[in-house]
């Protein structure tokens, strides 16, 4: 467990995006935040779901954002950055990480931690090979057959076959991750 620790991110009591400037401490019990907005408290005992949202590097695409839900449903969103003004990416990463560490092993097992479901980096590449390699595949095959209708069994075939492996790599949403350790492809870059 360990000393309490102070954080100074933007943050939002809910789900929505409007985050404030917050003080956020977190010791060994719970979380504590203040804002303008008020006060609130949410004991790790209390929390249900731990949701990691790893926003896109592009400007104006959507935030990091670690969301903790209780039997309430969102009690607080902390967000890396205020409407891409305000960068605070490495004490945004030493918060999600922190947190993990103050979490008991119970409360880590007990604890759903999810993330936005975004594909795998396999999966990338399989649809990016299938929007390259289809019609490759295509014109292979009208030039070893030679007749359309050949051509376009055998394209509906392979399409078949590269539709369900694609459905086998993407995940479902949310996508589950193990909390212990924390990977760091969820934690911003």
């Amino acid at each position: 467990m360990g000393n309490p620790r102070e954080f100074q991110l933007p943050s939002y009591p809910g789900k929505r995006y409007f985050p404030y400037p917050t003080a956020i401490t977190l010791d060994e019990q719970e979380i504590e935040w203040t804002n303008k907005k008020g006060t609130g408290r949410i004991a790790y005992r209390e929390i249900l779901a731990i949701e990691l949202q790893v926003g896109d590097p592009d400007p104006g695409e959507r935030p990091n954002a670690c969301v903790i839900w209780t039997s309430g449903g969102a009690a607080l969103s902390v967000f890396c950055d205020i409407a891409g003004r305000e960068k605070h990416h490495e004490l945004y990463a030493d918060f999600i990480r922190f947190l993990h560490q103050q979490l008991s092993p119970e409360d880590r097992n007990r604890i759903s931690f999810k993330t936005d479901g975004k594909l795998t980096p396999k999966a990338d590449r399989l649809l990016v090979a299938g929007v390259v390699g289809l019609p490759a595949i295509a014109l292979g095959l009208f030039l070893v057959v030679g007749h359309p209708a050949a051509v376009f069994m055998g394209l509906t075939v392979v399409e078949i076959v590269y539709v369900i492996a694609i459905m086998k790599l993407i995940p479902k949403e949310p996508r589950t991750y193990c909390p212990d350790p924390l990977d760091e492809k969820f934690i911003p870059r």
